[in-house]
């Protein structure tokens, strides 16, 4: 007699890779969205830094 494992089936309680990638998804999502706001914040900080920079220039000529 075969069982589901040699089948190819899932075990009881065992997640489909369907419902495992819509969870990689998820995570990527979330991933992505949190590198977003801190590469925004970067970049506001670059930018701060730079007009910090520039009007020192201009008090230094």
């Amino acid at each position: 007699m075969y069982t589901k494992e040699k089948l190819g089936g899932r075990k009881k309680g065992e997640e489909s890779q369907s419902q495992i990638d819509q969870k990689i998804q998820q995570k990527l999502k979330k991933t992505l969205e949190e590198l977003n706001v801190v590469t925004k914040e970067a970049l506001r900080a670059i930018e701060q830094r730079l007009d910090y920079l520039e009007k020192q220039a201009e008090r230094d000529s």
